[in-house]
């Protein structure tokens, strides 16, 4: 009975705060996600037209669809990535299955954004730790970031920012990780599933992409300047990641490829609307 005893203290010592942190700002965008008024959030109308389309059609739309369309701005967003809305649609979904309140089932949509922010302060708080020995910093760069009015706001309403921002705490920390233990395979596998889901997610958050590149090319050539073999190992992990990416990924711009003839990111079809 002591063994289990002692575990106990030293969770409830070490944990207590990240658990009462975490619950706090959880309870806030909860709240924050229920009073919402529906288009408060900026293109929460285009983002949930994409959902309804996805609930009531069963399938992806294109970026041509009426269903979808615009007319103040003349396009839709189905010929951007669109994983948010898949995962706002699966959830709401499953919350048909229990209410058919319009309001309600928006809220349910909405928590997708609420979960990328869970997902999100576990990963800076993991950031912080790898960054920072003093565990005051860690706490005040946790702070920082999660707490800025703009991130509380973008977790709590239908859009593609929340999964972006989930997305590069991710990529962040798994180069991190990289540096420390020469890329090995598992950091390797879930550093590629970061980089699908950014892919995924939204075009703005591309440029974490190409610093993914330098950082991981940069590690590699310092290696290779202390006098370490290890430019075959680049080359095999490179592709590796790559590889993952492609496959999660790839299936986008392939089908974007064969809808707009050719434009594989689907934003010169756009414009042209």
């Amino acid at each position: 009975s002591l063994q289990r005893i002692k575990p106990m203290k030293k969770f409830a010592k070490d944990n207590w705060r990240e658990l009462l942190f975490v619950t706090f700002i959880l309870s806030m965008w909860l709240i924050w996600a229920w009073i919402l008024p529906f288009n408060e959030g900026p293109d929460e109308y285009m983002r949930s037209r994409i959902v309804e389309y996805i609930i009531g059609y069963g399938k992806l739309p294109t970026g041509y669809q009426q269903e979808i369309m615009d007319y103040s701005w003349g396009f839709t967003y189905g010929f951007r990535p669109i994983l948010p809305q898949i995962a706002e649609a699966l959830l709401i979904r499953i919350g048909m299955f229990f209410t058919r309140d319009a309001f309600t089932l928006l809220f349910i949509g909405r928590l997708a954004s609420v979960l990328c922010g869970l997902v999100f302060i576990g990963y800076v708080r993991a950031i912080g730790r790898r960054l920072f020995e003093a565990e005051s910093v860690q706490w005040l760069f946790l702070f920082l970031v999660v707490c800025l009015p703009q991130a509380g706001f973008l977790f709590t309403y239908l859009n593609c920012d929340s999964m972006a921002l989930m997305a590069t705490a991710m990529i962040v920390y798994y180069l991190l990780k990289g540096m420390e233990d020469s890329f090995s395979v598992p950091t390797c596998i879930w550093l590629a599933v970061s980089l699908s889901v950014c892919v995924l997610s939204y075009y703005n958050a591309y440029g974490f992409l190409i610093s993914s590149v330098l950082i991981f090319g940069g590690s590699f050539l310092e290696r290779s300047r202390q006098g370490e073999k290890c430019w075959g190992e680049f080359w095999k992990k490179g592709f590796f990641i790559l590889g993952i990416v492609l496959l999660l990924a790839g299936w986008w711009f392939v089908r974007n490829y064969i809808l707009y003839e050719g434009d594989i990111l689907g934003l010169r079809t756009q414009n042209e609307y």
